[in-house]
């Protein structure tokens, strides 16, 4: 559940604690401010050094971050220009990214996220020169900016990008092998869609 924080004396600080440990990732909101704006203050992610890995302002939403090392890790919560008042703070346990295979031509593969910063791949073997063209459609509780579809090269890099449901021709796939599509949501959103792959003829 979320946890309520308070701060009622101008200079003070909130500090929550987490335990890390191998494979985890969390993400993170402030939501719920009690007399406080969006650029109030910030949350800082801090490791079991203390060491900074990553920090937001007080209701933008934290994209998922690695918590591996075990240790506590902490929240910290501070506000600026002398400013007091409450928020509440969501911590999500993002699971692995969903993972399936998709086949250019082959049927649309669903999709669906349900913890904020989690991630979806689709895999598929391209070959070189082929063009393939990609679609996502039937949105449920999303929108075209709500995210993005990114189709990666077999080294990683990044071949194209489009919004959830625009229309995407790719440019020619450069070489063989393993190719991925990444559905990214934005701003904590959750919710589902259908990936169609096209494989795009002369």
């Amino acid at each position: 559940p979320a946890v309520a924080v308070a701060i009622g004396t101008p200079g003070q600080r909130a500090r929550l604690t987490f335990d890390g440990g191998p494979g985890r990732r969390v993400s993170l909101r402030g939501r719920d401010l009690k007399g406080l704006t969006t650029y109030d203050g910030t949350i800082f992610l801090l490791n079991p050094d203390g060491r900074e890995l990553s920090q937001t302002r007080l209701d933008i939403f934290m994209e998922a971050q690695e918590v591996s090392t075990p240790g506590a890790y902490s929240l910290l919560v501070e506000l600026e220009r002398g400013m007091v008042g409450g928020l509440a703070i969501a911590l999500y346990d993002v699971p692995p990214d969903a993972t399936a295979p998709i086949s250019p031509g082959g049927p649309a593969r669903a999709v669906t996220i349900e913890t904020p910063g989690q991630r979806a791949r689709l895999d598929f073997t391209g070959k070189p020169g082929q063009r393939v063209s990609v679609q996502g459609k039937e949105l449920k509780g999303l929108s075209t900016y709500d995210g993005t579809i990114r189709l990666l090269k077999p080294d990683g890099g990044d071949l194209a990008t489009t919004r959830l449901d625009t229309f995407l021709v790719a440019p020619d796939l450069p070489s063989g092998g393993t190719y991925t599509l990444v559905v990214e949501l934005e701003r904590g959103m959750t919710g589902g869609l259908t990936v169609v792959l096209f494989d795009v003829p002369p």
